[in-house]
């Protein structure tokens, strides 16, 4: 469960990510295809981010498992510290992926209406 006001943050921050999209490369996609493609470029990255996650997270286990000589300093561990940045990284690509695709319903919202 999220902290009082972080999902808040995390809507605001679609919100923003949407703008900029649009402002940098327009309202709307040329088409489903385009939207569809550009979408699927942002959930690689977010599987890719999450890869990193994974594989630095079995190093650490392989790390506790066999008795990490220094425990008291396992939070100075660099595949612990790759998680924290590729964590951050994953909630950037994530907020991307919802701002693609409001941007792709909203495309095709506006198809229908034509």
């Amino acid at each position: 469960m999220l902290a009082n006001g972080v999902s808040e943050l995390i809507q605001e921050s679609i919100k923003l990510e949407l703008e900029n999209i649009k402002r940098n490369y327009g309202e709307n996609y040329n088409s489903a295809h385009e939207g569809y493609a550009v979408l699927l470029e942002e959930v690689e990255e977010v599987e890719e981010c999450l890869r990193y996650i994974r594989t630095d997270i079995k190093i650490l286990w392989e790390k506790v498992k066999n008795n990490f000589k220094d425990l008291e300093n396992i939070d100075k561990s660099a595949e612990l510290l790759m998680v924290v940045v590729n964590a951050k990284q994953l909630a950037e690509e994530a907020v991307q992926v919802a701002a693609v695709a409001e941007k792709f319903v909203q495309t095709m919202d506006g198809m229908k209406d034509d």
